[in-house]
């Protein structure tokens, strides 16, 4: 075991044992819980245990009774993109006031799969590129789907499922395939899986396709929808193209009658970019021709995409979540992203479904 992974096992065990010394003092969690939390973008996010939230580029997604479950990459064991570096896994937090997080995975309080083993770190380490987007949907028959980008793999993607949204986390041992390749490789990019709200059978997949090979020397990022299988854990549906050019970080919600599709644009790893959007009467399309960005820099980061959630007095909440990377001197890149924060706003809309320039959100009540 090297001394990175071994890293891993060691904050884990420490995490663990957190966990046991919190569920010892329930009164005081109790009284928080009962408090009116205002989410802050203004500050460092912190769990309930004191240690910064460490999930990032991720999803928050609801379950049947109304708890919100954050899911994001972890770089709280030392990985490094790019650099030869353990993987850390996916951390797993719950929450009912979207500011008050609880480390909630199954695999040691933390984690939603255990991501010590040689296969994860031989695919997701750092020297390997790494593994990202953990994106996780509920089945109508209460599984749990999680696709994570790994995406110098040819098929682009791992899959893993579980019996609760916390996890325990399995992968499902096949490859998924989906419509659209480019041959190149590296053909795949940031994703998300979107149950339609329609329709409880069916799931979207929305996923960035990166072409080396159409014009050699440029990266071409454009965005695919895609009807996921039943199981939701393979393509072969019907898809659709965008025809963007330079955008990654797909996100896909419905509102009303109308599909909207957020996304990175430019994209730019680890970078502050602007987050475009599109409509469509369906996810087949025909989306709009004529696009927007719901604020040029997002906040002040990157964007994730728009959860749905229902908060307090059944509201419904179109949530825009954006990571705030951290840059070192000089705009330069830094390859551990411990210290970045996250930030979550509601987004608004006008009249006519179309959305207006955003205003950066300091507080805001769930």
């Amino acid at each position: 075991m090297t001394r990175a992974v071994a890293a891993v096992a060691v904050a884990a065990a420490l995490l663990a044992a957190a966990v046991v010394v919190a569920v010892a003092t329930p009164s005081h969690r109790a009284t928080a819980a009962a408090a009116v939390v205002q989410v802050d973008n203004s500050k460092i996010t912190y769990d309930t245990f004191g240690a910064r939230i460490d999930a990032h580029d991720g999803r928050i997604v609801q379950d049947p009774a109304g708890v919100l479950w954050l899911f994001g990459t972890s770089y709280g064991c030392g990985f490094r993109f790019n650099k030869p570096s353990a993987y850390c896994g996916v951390r797993v937090y719950r929450s009912t006031d979207a500011q008050t997080w609880t480390p909630a995975g199954a695999v040691g309080g933390m984690y939603a799969f255990d991501a010590l083993g040689p296969e994860w770190q031989n695919l997701c380490g750092g020297a390997a590129f790494g593994c990202f987007e953990a994106m996780p949907a509920r089945r109508p028959d209460g599984t749990w789907v999680m696709w994570i980008q790994a995406g110098h793999l040819h098929a682009g993607y791992r899959v893993l499922t579980a019996p609760a949204p916390g996890g325990p986390y399995t992968p499902t041992g096949v490859d998924p395939v989906l419509a659209v390749s480019d041959g190149s490789g590296l053909p795949y990019g940031a994703e998300t899986i979107y149950p339609d709200p329609t329709d409880p059978a069916t799931a979207w997949l929305a996923y960035t396709t990166i072409d080396h090979v159409t014009k050699p020397g440029t990266s071409i990022h454009d965005i695919v929808v895609e009807k996921l299988d039943p199981t939701w854990t393979t393509g072969g549906g019907p898809h659709v193209r965008l025809g963007l050019l330079h955008s990654e970080g797909p996100g896909l919600f419905k509102r009303g009658n109308t599909w909207y599709l957020t996304y990175s644009d430019p994209a730019c790893a680890y970078c502050a970019t602007g987050t475009g959007w599109a409509t469509a009467p369906s996810p087949l399309g025909p989306w709009s021709a004529t696009r927007g960005q719901l604020r040029s820099g997002s906040c002040g980061g990157q964007p994730t995409g728009v959860d749905v959630l229902r908060g307090s007095a059944g509201k419904t909440w179109y949530v825009w979540q954006v990571d705030r990377w951290v840059r070192g001197p000089n705009n330069t890149l830094i390859p551990n992203q411990y210290l970045a924060n996250n930030y979550l706003a509601p987004i608004t809309f006008n009249a006519n479904g179309s959305i207006p320039v955003q205003t950066c959100t300091g507080r805001w009540t769930f």
